[in-house]
């Protein structure tokens, strides 16, 4: 099984229908239950401790529930990092491994992101390269119908500062500083 998967630190319970590793159970038919997660996370579940002091650890719990992963080198990647990510979420996509990634939202404030959605296409001219034309497609987890957007930085890319200026950002746009992870499970 692969997966590539954004871990969220903030939700909201009356609007996020499923999240992180609840949306990749569901994707293979299989159901995690956000409370034995956490109970084996020793809390929420986050991919990286928020304080040398946080008690949790999310490399324990991908290993309990025998993921295997390979983490993105996000931060040596170099800056900016959308086209970098566009790449490698696009690579990953043909390769038909799930991808879920962070969006900000019209009217939210989180630093990271705002919300989880899985891609579930992508449309492109060459396979190998960063195309601001590629048609990446997504669901945003709200409604039925799926979204295609360019991978164009003006178009879909944002910072949290530049969320509230952008006449184009009704479905959500991928930040423009991007730290993910890859997570396969073929043993």
């Amino acid at each position: 099984m692969h997966a590539l998967l954004r871990f969220t630190r903030h939700f909201d319970k009356k609007k996020l229908r499923f999240v992180n590793p609840e949306s990749l159970g569901l994707y293979y038919g299989a159901w995690l239950s956000q409370g034995l997660i956490r109970d084996i996370n020793k809390g929420e579940y986050l991919l990286q401790p928020l304080s040398p002091d946080d008690r949790r650890d999310p490399i324990r719990t991908l290993t309990r529930f025998h993921f295997m992963y390979d983490e993105w080198n996000w931060i040596n990647s170099p800056q900016p990092q959308f086209r970098y990510f566009c790449k490698w979420m696009k690579r990953s996509i043909l390769r038909r491994y799930p991808v879920m990634f962070g969006i900000f939202l019209p009217g939210m404030d989180y630093e990271d992101y705002d919300h989880i959605v899985p891609a579930i296409g992508i449309r492109y001219k060459n396979a190998d390269e960063y195309d601001p034309d590629d048609i990446l497609i997504y669901y945003d987890l709200y409604s039925k119908k799926p979204f295609e957007e360019a991978l164009n930085e003006d178009e879909i890319g944002s910072t949290r500062t530049a969320m509230s200026r952008k006449t184009n950002a009704k479905n959500g746009c991928l930040p423009l500083e991007v730290n993910m992870i890859d997570f396969n499970n073929e043993a």
